[in-house]
């Protein structure tokens, strides 16, 4: 099954007709942290169903290397060039090399395993979070 992550400025999913996979789809939160604005709703969107079902994974952080504490991250140029493009050219299959990101809570992962009944699914979901966790904690270490 194809898995595709799509920014959106709100929770809604697009309207999508040739698309029978699973969006991750993630939306800003106004949550600041210290000024870093990297708070996005994650929301799995199965669209094998007709009409999609909709499910809430809670809260991811999401940064921007060298990402300042006055800029939202939606204003950077990554996201500029983004949202100008149509969304079927917003599909993403992994995040660019310039962001990193870190689950909110710690059942998240086991949260994917109960929702998905797949094992390739599943896996090609955790190796992408863990990836990201991975270089987020790289990223910590050499800052501080």
């Amino acid at each position: 099954m194809e898995i595709k992550i799509y920014f959106n400025e709100t929770s809604a999913p697009p309207l999508l007709e040739n698309f029978s996979g699973y969006l991750i789809l993630l939306s800003p939160s106004n949550w600041d942290d210290f000024g870093y604005k990297t708070t996005f709703n994650i929301h799995i969107c199965d669209y094998s169903k007709n009409p999609c079902i909709k499910k809430s994974f809670g809260i991811i952080k999401i940064g921007q290397l060298a990402q300042s504490p006055t800029n939202n991250i939606f204003e950077t140029e990554y996201f500029k060039y983004y949202f100008d493009l149509p969304i079927p050219q917003r599909f993403l299959n992994t995040l660019p090399n310039n962001l990193f990101s870190l689950p909110e809570y710690e059942h998240f992962y086991f949260d994917l395993e109960n929702y998905f009944s797949e094992d390739l699914t599943l896996l090609y979901l955790v190796a992408f979070t863990k990836k990201l966790e991975i270089l987020l904690k790289i990223t910590y270490s050499i800052r501080f």
